[in-house]
């Protein structure tokens, strides 16, 4: 899967950016897969955590949060400055597109 600078690999679970190896843990690659998959469209929380534990969020929980900034701070930014993973209020996350 390519998004933008991004080339996800699923088998070996490798992230290249700019040809580069970012190491992820397998959960962090599962988020980062989820989010590839529909690039420029949210996924709700409810689904990634569906996808990442197997079962439904509760109110309080703040694992996928923590997933997802420990996976910003990986990725970084697009080279236009933009945010690679952008929060949605109410929703959930999205991976942004570079622009064309």
């Amino acid at each position: 899967m390519v998004v933008g600078d991004m080339a996800i690999h699923k088998r070996g679970m490798r992230l290249l950016i700019n040809e580069v190896e970012v190491p992820v843990t397998s959960i962090e690659f599962k988020l980062l897969e989820a989010l590839a998959e529909s690039p420029g469209a949210p996924v709700s929380r409810q689904n990634l955590y569906m996808r990442l534990f197997g079962r439904k969020a509760y109110l309080e929980e703040r694992a996928l949060e923590m997933i997802v900034s420990r996976l910003r701070k990986k990725v970084g930014t697009r080279s236009d400055g933009d945010d690679r993973i952008r929060s949605i209020r109410g929703e959930g996350y999205m991976l942004t597109e570079p622009l064309q």
